[in-house]
């Protein structure tokens, strides 16, 4: 069974149409990296997944969208718990009004956890499966916000690494990092949660080349989907953007 398996899904804000029939099959344990053009529907995809447009009044959808055999907008599913099994962090961090080491606790206290030596390992070892330890460990008691954006963007990853989701969502939630801590919390995150789905938005493609299945979206549609050289060999909206982005570093360096 697919974890999470879509067919003809269309999304519309009003008379705005920006998913335009997604059918896909995502299976248990894949990484899938969803690239593509800025506003081809990209996060709107991602966000539905998680229902996060559930408020939005003019919102309409249509299709089918299953996790685990499961319609995700069926009458009587239950938000807060498909939330609690697909985590989701976005680009633009949120982290809680209180400091570092309570940011990552939160979560373990309301589930329970109240010995302090517990609180301070899963604390600890999350913050490190996040590449940010070692930045915030001196100072967890300071406010979460007097982080900057790409500590901000880890320690709400480090937030959803205690959540163990059968699936985690990353809305290009590295954006604001370099390639080294790329590299390093995707790593880490191989190892932190080995049987969980994950899904990614990726400006850098060299960011997501090893990536199960990468799909590529350009006006609400797939163009294309496969492995780093599949589509290398057969899709020119990848071809041209992994083809700018090389050319771009070549010049950085």
């Amino acid at each position: 069974m697919s974890m999470i398996s879509v067919k003809g899904l269309q999304k519309s804000f009003g008379k705005h149409e920006v998913l335009k029939g997604i059918d896909i099959e995502i299976q248990p344990g894949e990484v899938v990296a969803i690239v593509g053009p800025s506003g081809c529907g990209k996060s709107t995809f991602l966000r539905t997944i998680d229902r996060m447009n559930d408020l939005i009044p003019s919102v309409k959808i249509t299709g089918s969208l299953t996790f685990h055999g499961q319609e995700i907008y069926a009458p009587g599913v239950d938000v807060t718990d498909l939330r609690r099994r697909i985590g989701m962090v976005f680009q633009k961090p949120n982290p809680f009004p209180m400091s570092i080491y309570d940011n990552v606790a939160y979560g373990p206290r309301t589930h329970g956890v109240r010995s302090k030596l517990a609180l301070d390992e899963l604390v600890e070892k999350s913050l490190r499966q996040a590449a940010i330890w070692d930045e915030v460990k001196d100072r967890l008691k300071k406010p979460a916000l007097g982080l900057s954006g790409g500590q901000q963007q880890r320690l709400c990853i480090a937030r959803a690494i205690l959540r163990r989701p059968r699936v985690l969502i990353l809305d290009d939630s590295t954006s604001a990092v370099d390639t080294a801590t790329d590299a390093k919390i995707r790593s880490a995150l191989r190892q932190a949660l080995p049987g969980a789905t994950k899904l990614i938005i990726a400006q850098r493609i060299s960011s997501v080349m090893d990536a199960d299945l990468i799909v590529v979206l350009d006006d609400g549609k797939i163009s294309g989907a496969g492995t780093h050289d599949q589509l290398m060999a057969s899709n020119h909206i990848y071809q041209e953007v992994y083809k700018s982005q090389q050319e771009g570093a070549t010049i950085d360096g």
